[in-house]
């Protein structure tokens, strides 16, 4: 996926949490839904499908800066950053109105093969050598900014010391 994803949206009345503002978990959908829009249009969908593979998300790190009230408009912007080994990288944006940042936040995601040698999670490169035969004149490499690769290494020490029982939730 080369280019950014913008998909307009409003805030409907379930999607409102006690405060009435949009809820945490509206903001995640919206994510996803983008997301999901993003490999349909880039063809990346297709390829993901045809190699016997579904598309999942794997990780969320979000922050909120604004709120979002009943019946406001909001646009995201999402768009592809990078892979490593085992994921592709996202960013997106929420922005309201006026253009200003509601929430923005980074989403990894990568396919899990539901036959035959493609069982369980792919490594990115598969994923890229399916669109590149679709595609042959995709130019982008897998590489990640050092945001993505500093949220993926916390979150692999944060499971690492859960494993090892050093982390109590």
């Amino acid at each position: 996926m080369d280019d950014t994803v913008v998909v307009q949206r409003r805030v409907g009345l379930l999607d409102l949490d006690l405060n009435l503002h949009m809820n945490h978990a509206q903001f995640l959908v919206v994510v996803e839904e983008t997301l999901l829009e993003g490999l349909q249009r880039s063809g990346f969908l297709r390829s993901i499908l045809g190699i016997g593979a579904v598309p999942m998300v794997g990780g969320t790190m979000i922050s909120y800066r604004r709120e979002l009230k009943v019946f406001q408009p909001y646009c995201v912007k999402l768009r592809y950053l990078g892979a490593d080994e085992r994921w592709h990288v996202f960013g997106f944006t929420f922005l309201n109105r006026v253009g200003q940042v509601v929430a923005l936040g980074y989403v990894k995601g990568g396919a899990v093969g539901r036959r035959g040698q493609t069982r369980g999670l792919l490594p990115s490169l598969v994923l890229w050598e399916a669109h590149r035969q679709r595609f042959p004149a995709l130019r982008t490499e897998p590489g990640l900014p050092l945001v993505a690769k500093t949220w993926l290494e916390a979150e692999g020490d944060a499971f690492e010391r859960w494993r090892d029982g050093r982390m109590n939730v």
